[in-house]
């Protein structure tokens, strides 16, 4: 997890240099809520707030938070417009994959590029037996627990929670308004960030191929349920 301090006093390429170096994303900042208008790098962040936000705040942000929840807390906590492009700023980054995702992405990639990696990652969702995945992680809850002190008994019982819904919406045709239903109440951000601490803890040796498998996918789908939708699946 990184934590981004933003102060009314520091520049627009502070700011972009701290995200660089926690993330390996660029960031741009603009001046206006359209985000048609980008920002000098030696404006001040309290000049082109789009509100009165605090003087200071620290935003924690997770790897695994897609380009489009980042942007939109960024907006709602510190009232700056930003949008997160590849590393060598060579594209906007599709709002759907992930700060860890964006890093990756080589350089000169392309929106097409950015849409066959989404859809990659949908093929390995559909391919994970989540029944077995959710007795597999209850069975290893306790050699969970016992080796990763950021992981809560919550936060495996509320992954545990999601792969149930999309295992059952899933046999019943209805995964499409599953996920909806997770847009409406912003569970996705809670499951992308639960699986993420549990990809993070998914060395931990003992822990169950499958278990490791089915919190990869559950991750991954958080992340990419809007294109789900988009494309009627």
């Amino acid at each position: 997890m990184g934590i981004i301090h933003i102060d009314g006093r520091m520049t627009v390429k502070q700011l972009a240099d701290e995200f660089y170096r926690d993330f390996a994303c660029t960031l741009r900042v603009y001046k206006n809520p359209n985000a048609t208008r980008i920002a000098d790098d030696n404006e001040r962040l309290g000049n082109i707030r789009i509100y009165n936000a605090p003087g200071s705040c620290d935003i924690s942000v997770r790897p695994n938070i897609t380009v489009g929840a980042f942007c939109e807390r960024m907006k709602e906590e510190a009232g700056l417009v930003v949008r997160v492009a590849s590393p060598d700023n060579w594209v906007l980054a599709n709002e759907n994959l992930t700060l860890s995702m964006v890093k990756t992405l080589r350089s000169q990639t392309t929106k097409k590029d950015m849409d066959e990696i989404l859809q990659s990652v949908q093929k390995e969702i559909q391919n994970v037996d989540l029944d077995t995945t959710i007795k597999e992680l209850q069975r290893n809850k306790s050699l969970i627990l016992k080796q990763s002190k950021e992981i809560s008994e919550e936060d495996i019982d509320s992954l545990s929670n999601a792969m149930s819904e999309l295992s059952e919406s899933s046999k019943k045709g209805r995964l499409k308004e599953t996920i909806n239903d997770w847009l409406q109440n912003n569970k996705t951000v809670l499951v992308a960030g639960v699986a993420g601490i549990l990809v993070a803890a998914s060395t931990i040796a003992g822990l169950s191929p499958i278990v490791i498998a089915g919190i990869t996918a559950t991750s991954a789908c958080a992340n990419i349920i809007s294109t789900l939708i988009k494309n009627g699946n």
